[in-house]
């Protein structure tokens, strides 16, 4: 028990360290010639705020929370004015001066800025895909071949794009902050979060186990994997299901199965757990607590399996993550430490797996994965 007060401990360090990456202090807010206050004039030149009724001036001000700018809003209605303050992640500033510049060069006749390709994925969790048409102070717009999607500013959780200079010109790619690919799992165990219809991921564990994993509905998916290295007469495998509950900014709750199958000549065995499984925060820093019931050829478990997790992000493309279990019948906890390392598409983890028996006298199992997200 005090190992998993241990384990405990570490996953709370891992979601409340400092968020110091990416803030972001220097000065102008705003890297182009408007300043950081854009007036009406100016937002009529450039097509901002148009949507705004009174709209009178902004303002690009340091913010109260770390990576994350405040914008004044000044309008008027009559002899009445009101300042509106919106939360910008700092990380979106680049992008609308991308933007501004692209529409003066535009206007003054250079190369046409015709468009921007952005992957933006929400806090959420949900990911859009497409062409930024228009970004109007709060809100961007995003259209792609099933239609326009208006997104607010502040619910935007990261964004990359890439910006196409004139037809047929050159493109700039810019990834403003890479998003973990793999947010709906941590290193076997799930983290509550759902993948969308038609998302999914195919990994190799401990190199040689292939999975994957697919959304087939809302909030739905199915998979299974299997370990391939047997003499013949044996195959291992298994399948596993989840449907999503809750999916929120900040909470999620999902419910679920795994199921192991073991076929031989002999007889087949068959065993797995029914869970469900939570988690606080949002991809970047979480805390992830399951449980669940075993069950074994038809057979239910009279105590409960308890999973607690976590995950914090260190870098711009690295988190820690952390996955422990407490199993019924077994004295001693099973604790793991890792970092995972991730592209667009592909992430890779390496951890320690360390069960706390005494007579363990290792300092802990290596586990490593690749992972591929579509």
């Amino acid at each position: 028990m005090k190992a998993l007060l241990a384990a405990t401990a570490l996953s709370v360090c891992i979601a409340g360290m400092p968020a110091t990456a990416f803030s972001d202090s220097s000065l102008p807010l705003l890297h182009h010639p408007v300043g950081d206050t854009i007036d009406a004039a100016e937002a009529s030149r450039y097509g901002l705020f148009s949507e705004i009724p009174g709209f009178q001036s902004a303002l690009l001000a340091p913010g109260g929370k770390k990576k994350a700018v405040e914008l004044h809003v000044v309008t008027r209605q009559g002899t009445n004015s009101r300042t509106d303050t919106l939360l910008i992640p700092s990380h979106l500033l680049l992008l609308l001066s991308d933007c501004l510049h692209g529409l003066d060069a535009e206007q003054d006749g250079e190369p046409e800025v015709v468009s921007f390709e952005c992957r933006v994925e929400m806090r959420s969790g949900h990911l859009v895909t497409g062409r930024l048409t228009r970004w109007n102070g709060p809100e961007i717009v995003v259209t792609n071949p099933y239609g326009t999607s208006t997104l607010p500013i502040e619910e935007i959780h990261t964004l990359s794009y890439e910006q196409h200079v004139g037809p047929g010109g050159p493109g700039t790619t810019r990834l403003l902050r890479k998003a973990d690919p793999n947010r709906t799992r941590l290193l076997f165990m799930p983290t509550g979060r759902s993948l969308e219809h038609g998302e999914g991921y195919f990994g190799v564990y401990e190199v040689v186990m292939p999975a994957v994993q697919v959304g087939v509905g809302r909030k739905v998916s199915l998979g299974g994997g299997f370990f391939p290295f047997t003499d013949g007469e044996v195959l291992f495998g298994w399948l596993t299901g989840q449907a999503g509950l809750v999916e929120q900014e900040r909470f999620a709750l999902a419910a679920g199965t795994i199921a192991l199958l073991v076929t031989g000549e002999d007889e087949d065995f068959s065993a797995g757990i029914v869970y469900g499984i939570g988690s606080y925060g949002t991809s970047d820093r979480s805390i992830i607590l399951g449980a669940g019931y075993g069950y074994a050829d038809g057979r239910m478990a009279d105590k409960p399996m308890i999973t607690l997790g976590g995950q914090r992000r260190i870098g711009r493309s690295t988190k820690l993550l952390s996955e422990n279990w407490l199993l019924p019948g077994i004295d001693w906890p099973v604790l793991s430490l890792g970092i995972r390392w991730f592209a667009e598409s592909l992430s890779a983890d390496f951890a320690l797996v360390r069960p706390m028996d005494p007579k363990f006298t290792f300092l802990g199992i290596p586990y490593v994965d690749f992972v591929w997200h579509f």
